[in-house]
């Protein structure tokens, strides 16, 4: 195609060279002149195929030109939309052109553009078209493949200008017909669009990368002038700065592809800040440090003779930012599990305390109990048998609040480490444990004009420590009488319901006295928790004790209405008792 003019304007001129001579006759002078006009046909047959070649080519890069395209792509459209084919275009731009010319000249940019559009002309597949839109701006038609084939061979093009264009890069930009658009330049500003996307993230990416190794060669002036400005404070956290956490910054301020939770820096949080809390070190000092760095920062950006975009140091101090939040957050945290740890040593000091207590009033207290309880049984073996009959009722009372007696030293000393006798476990009736408690109680709700009710939907026997258990009912059903104290002007009503389900028997026991108060709640099995002026706060936690060493539990529920506390008993044991029980619960029909 590129000889069609000369061969065409040769083959005139011999036909009009031949004819010439053969009118005129062989002569010097005939042949001279068919000479001159096979030398004129031949020059004027080159310049048309020139002229024709520029007008469908670029003479640098010999890719086709913009006029060509476009006349192309019409047809290229047209028949994939008769024969329903695939057409897609991509505009590939070189990133930073004019600099490359500025800076190595227009002889090297012009080598760089052949070089790349031979590249670029290389990948191309059969029926495939190659034109350069204008200085470093190309197009490459490709019919029958979509944007996943088009991407395909942007990548092939990746594969091949990295072995001969090592620092060039480029933007691209991918349009599909008729997907993207159904005229050329609606498919051209798609593409755009696209290009200039890519472009901007690749200068970002390249700002960003000369401002990562402008930061590392400043570096030690960096830390040199950290360490200058932190003298002046006269701080802790400047003596603890090492080179080993200065090398951690800088590696995770200038990892800019790393998200900043995603850093092992954030890894070493906890032993950095455990280290500043051991050391005394306020989080104040953390907030001056990370202040002045960002200073720095700023400071050195502001005096380079040709400053960063603003958005390449924003994301650098942003990721500054973010550590610095992410230590206070956790200087926060090991702050408050350092005062819960205080507070809970404090607690179990408190508890040694009540637990050498509880020792020696064991051993002050159990001898005289020992002595009376010796003879009350005198007394039972010597009544005579004539006597009035109430004796023998006022004595088991008595023998009964001895119990209790023995029951609340026992409950003290299971805050103490000394070990003391377990009381036994055996079958009992929970409804039977229920009314003994209620009777001993009798006199005090009356007193109190306390309106009780019992609901025992289920009679229900447990494998558990009887005083024990005792104390527990004892427990709840003089808490709920005290609570109901506060009732001034309206009834006071107590109800136990006694249930069972496929898990557990229950034991709950209401009343509606004053809603628990929120802060309350959340520590009230706590010991020395206690609304009481006189109370010990020890009460419910002995219950929670007993409860769980009966393979049981106690929660409670408050609202304005009522309060319920409920007593569960577990129908199978987590661990089976000791002896030949294999039941821990037996429900009656």
């Amino acid at each position: 195609m590129r000889r069609l003019g000369t061969m065409t304007s040769l083959a005139a001129s011999i036909t009009v060279a031949v004819f010439f001579v053969h009118h005129h006759g062989v002569s010097s002078l005939s042949v001279l002149v068919g000479v001159i006009v096979l030398l004129a046909g031949l020059m004027i047959g080159r310049r048309y195929d020139h002229y024709a070649y520029l007008a469908i080519r670029d003479d640098l890069t010999d890719c086709y030109n913009r006029r060509f395209i476009r006349d192309r792509m019409s047809k290229l459209m047209k028949h994939a939309q008769i024969y329903k084919k695939l057409l897609c275009i991509a505009l590939i731009d070189l990133d930073d052109f004019k600099r490359i010319n500025d800076h190595f000249g227009h002889r090297h940019g012009d080598h760089l553009l052949r070089v790349f559009s031979s590249a670029l002309m290389s990948i191309c597949p059969n029926g495939a078209y190659v034109a350069r839109l204008g200085d470093d701006e190309f197009i490459l038609a490709v019919p029958n493949i979509d944007s996943e084939g088009m991407k395909g061979l942007i990548q092939e093009l990746h594969e091949k200008l990295k072995k001969r264009l090592t620092d060039v890069k480029y933007s691209v930009g991918i349009a599909e017909y008729p997907v993207n658009g159904h005229s050329y330049d609606e498919l051209i500003n798609h593409a755009e669009r696209q290009m200039y996307g890519m472009k901007w993230s690749n200068a970002q990416e390249e700002n960003n990368e000369k401002y990562v190794n402008y930061l590392l060669t400043n570096q030690q002036n960096l830390i040199d002038q950290w360490y200058e400005e932190m003298t002046g404070h006269d701080l802790s956290i400047t003596k603890l700065m090492e080179g080993f956490y200065f090398h951690t910054l800088f590696d995770y301020l200038l990892a800019l592809h790393t998200p900043p939770q995603e850093h092992p820096i954030m890894e070493g949080l906890a032993d950095f800040c455990r280290i500043i809390i051991e050391q005394g070190i306020p989080s104040e000092e953390v907030r001056i440090s990370t202040s002045v760095m960002r200073n720095l920062l700023i400071d050195h950006h502001e005096r380079t003779l040709t400053p960063f975009p603003i958005h390449v140091v924003k994301e650098v101090i942003g990721r500054l930012d973010e550590l610095e939040t992410a230590i206070n957050n956790e200087y926060a945290k090991m702050e408050l599990i350092k005062k819960e740890n205080d507070i809970t040593e404090l607690h179990e000091d408190r508890l040694s305390l009540i637990g050498k207590m509880a020792a020696s009033m064991a051993h002050e207290i159990r001898n005289p109990l020992t002595s009376i309880k010796g003879f009350l049984k005198l007394i039972r073996a010597n009544i005579p048998s004539d006597s009035n009959p109430n004796i023998e009722k006022y004595i088991n009372i008595i023998e009964s609040e001895f119990e209790n007696i023995h029951m609340q030293i026992t409950g003290l000393l299971s805050f103490s480490k000394k070990q003391i006798i377990e009381e036994p476990f055996s079958y009992l009736s929970a409804n039977q444990l229920l009314h003994s408690m209620i009777s001993l109680l009798s006199p005090r709700l009356i007193n109190e004009n306390v309106e009780l009710k019992i609901n025992e939907r289920e009679v229900f026997y447990i494998y558990g420590q009887k005083v024990a258990l005792q104390q527990v009912i004892s427990n709840i059903l003089n808490n709920g009488i005290d609570a109901l104290s506060m009732n001034q002007d309206q009834e006071k009503i107590m109800r136990i319901d006694i249930y069972s389900d496929d898990e557990a028997s229950y034991i709950a026991i209401s009343n509606n006295g004053p809603e628990i108060s929120e802060e309350v709640r959340e520590v009230l099995f706590r010991p020395f928790t206690t609304t009481k002026e006189d109370g010990t706060g020890l009460g419910l936690a002995i219950c929670k004790q007993i409860m769980i060493k009966n393979n049981g539990d106690i929660t409670f529920e408050s609202n304005p209405e009522e309060t319920t506390f409920r007593l569960i008993f577990y129908k199978e044991a987590m661990t089976e008792p000791e002896g030949d029980a294999h039941l821990y619960s037996l429900r009656e029909a």
